[in-house]
């Protein structure tokens, strides 16, 4: 598939402080991709680096093949859609939208007819002689996108797009924002530090932490199979426990943690005997019952259940395991919790071996 953006062992340093650290990263073309981490992770400045605000200390940025490190941002061939959509509030919507094509000298046909299509596109027709200040944050977001997406650039940069809408809204743009990338056929560079909204849009994502990129691929590839402690616990809701590898057979694997019966995983191709790990499970992968259920389940652990709380679509079980670690198991409300379990009851925590993972950085816990 065609590279669009291809950044090669790029750095960034805020004096002392290093924002981007030799992060090397391929963006598709018609792709939409996420840059996925916490405040300080440098995302932002990675935009920034490929929109032309910010300039590499070192490495190369490529667009459609062309370096253009030293390329001004009117210069490249990218639209920024900033967090607070910086538009012109003495302008209209249509002016707004239009404002691009008029300073690249477009013909007011052209202009006409390019912005009657965009406003079509983001579902604003009709509103095009309104003011900004008469919009809802919903559209005025869809304006920006329009004045961004007008100009028909080879990438589309969002810096948080969502950040200042209230939830229902998110979630209707969450869809907006699909459909469009799709129906155009655009690359779509997001930041943003929220996970639902990465995985939702992305077609793939890039986690970063302290300036560099922990990992990349699918949303699916990076949910169920990160490749650190670092990103298992950034991503969605994980049960870990620390142990040592005691056996391996053929493609299964054997924990060990004391005060624990052994548990089997499937066997990564880093595991080594005697070998330090990390284990991890997410809560919906988990089941609870009164009693084990045997020989169903590879591994079960007795536990206490401490509280069981109520959150809309799911029930959410907190159960203490022998080793003084509290987990987490994720019951759907499509799926009826056993009636006789209640808090302080003795309990059985249990799953398949290809249910957990892992992980190859053992940390403390």
């Amino acid at each position: 598939m065609e590279i669009c953006v291809k950044l090669d062992r790029v750095s960034k340093h805020h004096g002392a402080t290093v924002a981007v650290d030799q992060v090397s990263l391929e963006v598709r073309r018609g792709e939409f991709f996420s840059l996925l981490g916490p405040s300080g992770s440098g995302k932002t400045t990675l935009l920034r680096l490929i929109a032309g605000l910010d300039y590499p200390d070192k490495g190369q940025i490529y667009i459609q093949q062309t370096l253009v490190n030293a390329l001004p941002p009117d210069k490249r061939p990218v639209n920024l859609v900033f967090q607070h959509y910086a538009l012109f509030p003495h302008l209209t919507v249509f002016d707004n939208v239009a404002f691009g094509l008029k300073m690249r000298g477009e013909s007011r046909g052209k202009i006409q007819s390019a912005v009657g299509n965009m406003l079509e596109m983001v579902r604003l027709q009709g509103k095009a002689q309104r003011f900004p200040n008469e919009l809802s944050g919903g559209e005025q977001q869809r304006v920006a996108l329009a004045r961004a997406l007008v100009n028909e650039p080879v990438v589309v940069l969002l810096d948080e797009p969502m950040a200042a809408l209230d939830q229902e809204l998110r979630q209707n743009m969450h869809e907006e924002l699909k459909r469009l990338q799709q129906e155009l056929q655009a690359t779509f560079i997001c930041v943003t530090h929220q996970q639902d909204e990465a995985l939702m849009l992305s077609d793939r994502l890039a986690v970063m932490s302290g300036g560099s990129v922990l990992q990349v691929g699918t949303p699916q590839e990076i949910y169920r199979s990160p490749q650190s402690f670092a990103v298992a616990k950034f991503i969605g809701l994980s049960n870990f426990a620390t142990g040592t590898v005691v056996r391996m057979e053929n493609e299964i694997c054997w924990v060990h943690r004391e005060g624990l019966p052994p548990l089997k995983f499937l066997r990564p191709v880093s595991a080594r005997a005697s070998e330090l790990v990390t284990i991890m499970i997410r809560p919906e992968r988990l089941v609870l019952d009164a009693e084990p259920i045997r020989p169903a389940y590879d591994n079960v652990i007795p536990g206490t259940l401490e509280k069981i709380v109520f959150n809309g679509g799911e029930t959410l079980c907190y159960v203490r395991l022998p080793t003084d670690l509290t987990w987490v198991i994720r019951v759907s409300n499509t799926t009826a919790l056993p009636s006789s379990l209640c808090a302080g009851q003795r309990v059985h925590v249990q799953w398949q071996a290809a249910d957990g993972g892992i992980l190859p950085t053992h940390v403390s816990l």
